[in-house]
């Protein structure tokens, strides 16, 4: 009803006369409103270097969620990502605001085609030109945000990486993606990746969208579970296998065998614990 407010409201939070426990929720505010008054007032707070750097985030995160994004605020987070990367904070801006551009592709789909390709050009563009490890991470976990399967080739090349970071990244970038894509990688990746860090983002990976979908692990997947939790020494790569193989416990007697023999040998207290929601007392004794 006032849409002239919010520009008074983005000048208060540069003058810094709201109390910082608001400015939280006043970008969801202006998030929800939804209008084209409430989306410029977040495109000018993103580019506004008056404002702090958290705030200017917090703008970039509501930006992708905005009820009506359009092409205008694509190139609004596009334009902000390509900004200066030499500065520390304006860099913290930059990557916000890619993370943000991914996740706004994956929420308008097919229902916004243009939207998605300027999305996947702007994300292409930044993954053959990352320079060092920081920077192929932040594109690959953009493009996790995305889920865009027509990434889904060039991904298969950073499993090899030498750094594990960027291997840990890659099997996250998988997550947004269909399972007949991300699957037949990231099955035969877990039996042969010699990292912990890496070997637990693939299963959260796998176990992220087991959750997603609320269905059981695929047959392969349990199968990869099973034969990597018996020598698996991440407690936290085990926790995800575990809920993975509980995932068809009522239904897979292989699955369910899996986690007796896991609680066990099994020293971790909290781990033997999860296995008890998917496996009768009775059972483990």
């Amino acid at each position: 009803m006032h849409p002239e407010a919010i520009a008074e409201l983005v000048a208060r939070l540069r003058g810094g006369t709201l109390p910082e426990q608001l400015h939280a929720v006043l970008f969801l505010a202006l998030e929800k409103t939804g209008t084209l008054a409430a989306e410029s007032g977040l495109a000018s707070a993103l580019t506004d270097r008056g404002l702090s750097t958290q705030d200017r985030m917090r703008a970039a995160a509501a930006l992708q969620d905005i009820p009506k994004p359009s092409e205008r605020t694509a190139k609004t987070l596009i334009d902000q990502a390509r900004g200066n990367r030499t500065d520390g904070e304006e860099r913290q801006v930059a990557d916000a605001s890619l993370l943000a551009l991914g996740a706004l592709s994956h929420r308008v789909g097919e229902k916004q085609p243009e939207v998605g390709r300027l999305s996947h050009a702007e994300l292409d563009t930044r993954l053959r030109t990352a320079r060092g490890t920081e920077d192929l991470s932040m594109a690959l976990d953009a493009i996790g945000n995305s889920g865009d399967e027509g990434f889904a080739d060039t991904l298969r090349s950073y499993t090899k990486d030498t750094e594990p970071l960027v291997r840990a990244r890659a099997a996250r970038a998988y997550r947004r993606m269909e399972s007949t894509t991300l699957e037949p990688v990231l099955v035969d990746w877990l039996g042969q990746e010699q990292d912990a860090r890496v070997r637990r983002s693939i299963a959260d990976t796998l176990a992220e969208q087991v959750r997603e979908q609320d269905r059981p692990a695929s047959p392969a997947v349990l199968a990869a579970a099973a034969a990597r939790l018996a020598s698996e020494s991440d407690a936290r790569t085990r926790s995800s296998l575990i809920s993975l193989l509980g995932s068809a416990a009522n239904t897979d007697a292989t699955a369910r065998q899996a986690l007796v023999q896991q609680f066990h040998r099994e020293t971790v207290p909290d781990l033997q614990v999860l296995i008890g929601r998917y496996v009768r007392a009775e059972e483990l004794r």
